[in-house]
């Protein structure tokens, strides 16, 4: 945990410093005291700062019976959750999903979290020693616990999960972890590491549920100490020990009125940082992106692992927005899920009889899954490439570079999908062929297609 004098620098650099005994008193009718208590069905289910703009408590889970204890910005429609307390015990599940007979309360030392059976599920960290005189939610979205003289005991900046808010600061050996809808995967992480000869911030790629990692596939480096990633009001900085700064976003005219808009920095379930912005007058109007990085997810190529969108997908780019799309017959394993790849909607092409027949192959211009392949042919003519992959049972599909001439054949699942001019080459994917071409088939073939009779219901 980072020193008390070490937070007064990084807030007094990220601009949003106030001196402690001035904040506490200035909302001392909002200071949370010892026994408090917070329960997901009971009559205080959260705590709000004195603006209204953030609420710490339990809130429901779309789509679920159970509840994450939380911060969100609370005058956004829906909410916007900022913190989330973590399942410390889980690697697969990220987010604690607690159930409506959970109770949270304010002890002379930390925060308790306990379920109906009075087992502990989380609680702050620290000497237990340590007094807290009480607690409070702050209007820059940081939640507090306080010793009697006013200097902090625990606070929210210190264990982000996914995002980062205007003020606050991402330490040397943190990290921010993605989070999907459901609080489920925790797919991406972003580290600030410091070593003997230089930093590094960097965005990583990790295993499920191990949590292993891929390796990075965006990094800024520097031979210079890094401090901190601090989020100033109009963009995200890497700050150096010589007291230099390292721009990883740009200022936006957006984000220079902070007084009217709402903002946050967050790691997403597609592997992209993003700083967004939201009017603080139309609770309704929506997260706009100002500043993002990685500029080209989709280019990244990973030896392992289905990489952004899942095996048999691919990644295609709409300016910030990343998209995750299946070839034709196909289809997402999971709607609600997009990122999680794609199956077959039909049969394979069978290796015990001669179905060559029975398939055909679409184009597909600019995509390609690289490192998918388990053969490669060069020169070869299109058309060849192309019966190559008919003719062949464990042939799922083929990608040709016309300017070179070569042909990959590729295999299931597929992975590394992407889409975009970059690509510059077409794939062709091995799809059943209509059934009225069946039928024509299995006509020259001098067989009947049988008709099916479906007896009068009456």
């Amino acid at each position: 945990m980072a020193s008390s004098s070490f937070l007064f620098l990084i807030h007094l650099f990220c601009g949003m410093f106030m001196l402690r005994s001035r904040l506490m008193e200035a909302q001392s009718n909002h200071n949370i005291s010892l026994g408090s208590t917070l329960s997901p069905l009971g009559p205080q289910k959260s705590w709000q700062s004195p603006s209204g703009d953030f609420s710490f408590g339990f809130l429901r889970i779309r789509d679920d019976e159970r509840f994450l204890l939380a911060i969100w910005f609370d005058k956004t429609d829906p909410k916007t959750v900022v913190w989330s307390a973590t399942n410390l015990s889980a690697t697969r599940e990220m987010a604690l999903k607690v159930t409506a007979d959970a109770q949270l309360v304010l002890t002379h030392a930390q925060l308790v979290l306990t379920d109906g059976q009075n087992s502990v599920l989380w609680n702050t960290t620290g000497d237990s020693d340590d007094v807290v005189s009480h607690a409070a939610m702050l209007d820059d979205g940081n939640f507090v616990l306080a010793r009697p003289d006013g200097s902090l005991r625990w606070q929210s900046f210190e264990y982000p999960t996914d995002t980062l808010l205007p003020g606050q600061s991402l330490l040397p050996g943190n990290k921010l972890q993605s989070m999907d809808t459901g609080y489920l995967h925790r797919r991406f992480e972003l580290h600030l590491r410091v070593e003997a000869n230089g930093s590094d911030l960097s965005l990583y790629a990790i295993t499920t549920p191990s949590g292993s990692s891929y390796g990075f596939y965006w990094s800024v480096s520097t031979s210079n100490i890094a401090t901190q990633l601090c989020f100033q009001q109009s963009r995200l900085v890497l700050v150096l020990m010589n007291e230099s700064v390292i721009n990883i976003t740009s200022p936006s005219p957006e984000t220079e009125t902070d007084d009217k808009v709402y903002q946050r920095a967050t790691l997403g379930d597609d592997g992209v940082f993003r700083h967004y912005v939201h009017p603080k007058n139309n609770a309704t109007m929506g997260w706009k992106t100002v500043a993002y990085v990685p500029k080209e997810i989709c280019q990244s190529v990973f030896t392992y692992g289905s990489w952004i969108c899942g095996f048999n997908s691919y990644c295609k780019r709409d300016n910030e927005n990343i998209e995750c799309k299946c070839p034709p017959q196909y289809s997402y394993l999971d709607h609600n899920r997009k990122f999680g790849g794609c199956k077959q909607d039909f049969s394979s092409q069978s290796c015990d009889v001669d179905e060559s027949s029975m398939f055909e192959l679409q184009a597909m211009v600019n995509v390609d899954w690289p490192l998918s392949d388990y053969d490669h042919f060069q020169p070869m003519k299109e058309e060849d490439c192309k019966e190559a992959c008919l003719t062949d049972c464990l042939c799922a599909a083929v990608i040709f570079e016309n300017s070179t001439g070569d042909c990959w054949k590729k295999r299931h699942p597929m992975s590394n999908g992407r889409s975009g001019s970059f690509v510059n080459r077409t794939a062709y994917i091995k799809i059943p062929k209509p059934k009225g071409d069946l039928a024509r088939v299995a006509t020259s073939w001098g067989y009947i297609m049988p008709q099916i009779l479906i007896p009068n219901a009456n």
